[in-house]
């Protein structure tokens, strides 16, 4: 069979037009969003849970769509704040202030990071400056206290941390904090009250039961301390640093049973107990120790 010109290409108009028929693709429906609303209130939930990178990662999806979202920035501040990322969290209330410098949030996150990085000057005047303006901030209250505490100033500390208690009572971080500042004031007794009320709240929180026990063993309640510590540590950690304290209290023979027991039970490689045993054995041949 022979196939003239003009019927060749006939037929190679005919397949060009097939295949453009076959490659042609229906347009995609739209991606449907998430709302705003809804991604605020995950990254919100994560958030108030700890999961940083999981609220990060809605808040970013809100910023996709908007992104100039003012809970969405401070979420994202909030989060790098948590987790150390001094530079990012700056940047994040920075932005929020550039187009609201009267946002407390951001003003009070600017104070926190000063804090984190140590500037005790500007965070203690940037967080006066929040609580002039709204006195239920206990973020900013709690900062203060922490400051009062490394000034020595454990008195106004304590006033500082029960004012933030005032907006939140059963904030445990604040309740640790009191407790540790009565501490640091010989205050014991009080400070055991204080680390019991958080345990009601949070009984896994590790700062809280370790502060207590360290509480109990100023008062000389040692086997009462170990019992409350080797809850969330080894039992040589906690028979060494009940030993310790009560070597501070110059209570030489309890803090060498504590410290041979240390390392009865871990003797390869529980150094610290071994030099702390050394040290109280050198006060009882110095005559020091009773």
């Amino acid at each position: 069979m022979i196939i003239n010109q003009s019927a060749k290409i006939a037929i190679l108009v005919c397949v060009l037009l097939l295949a453009g028929c076959a490659g042609q693709v229906e347009p995609d429906e739209p991606v449907k969003l998430t709302p705003v609303p809804q991604l605020l209130e995950q990254g919100n939930r994560k958030l108030q849970s700890k999961h940083y990178v999981s609220a990060i990662f809605f808040y970013q999806q809100v910023l996709e769509q908007e992104s100039n979202n003012t809970p969405a920035l401070l979420g994202i501040a909030d989060a790098s704040l948590a987790t150390n990322k001094h530079s990012d969290a700056s940047k994040g209330y920075e932005n929020v202030l550039t187009n609201e410098p009267g946002n407390l949030h951001a003003n009070e996150g600017k104070g926190l990071v000063y804090l984190k990085r140590y500037d005790y000057v500007r965070a203690k005047k940037q967080l006066t400056e929040v609580l002039s303006k709204d006195k239920t901030r206990w973020r900013s209250w709690n900062a203060l206290g922490i400051i009062a505490d490394l000034e020595g100033l454990h008195e106004t500390a304590q006033q500082n941390f029960k004012k933030a208690l005032s907006v939140d009572k059963a904030n445990t971080t604040v309740l640790n904090n009191l407790g540790y500042s009565l501490m640091m004031s010989h205050q014991y007794q009080a400070a055991e009250k204080v680390f019991r009320e958080g345990l009601n709240y949070a009984p896994g929180f590790f700062r809280i039961r370790n502060n207590l026990a360290i509480s109990l063993a100023w008062q000389s309640r040692y086997d009462e301390a170990i019992n409350i510590l080797v809850k969330v540590v080894k039992h040589e950690i906690a028979y060494n640093n009940i030993g310790y304290i009560a070597m501070l209290n110059k209570q030489y023979s309890v803090a060498e049973n504590y410290f041979k027991k240390a390392i009865f039970i871990s003797p390869s490689y529980y150094v610290r107990a071994a030099r702390n045993l050394e040290k109280v054995e050198n006060l009882k041949r110095l005559g020091i120790a009773p």
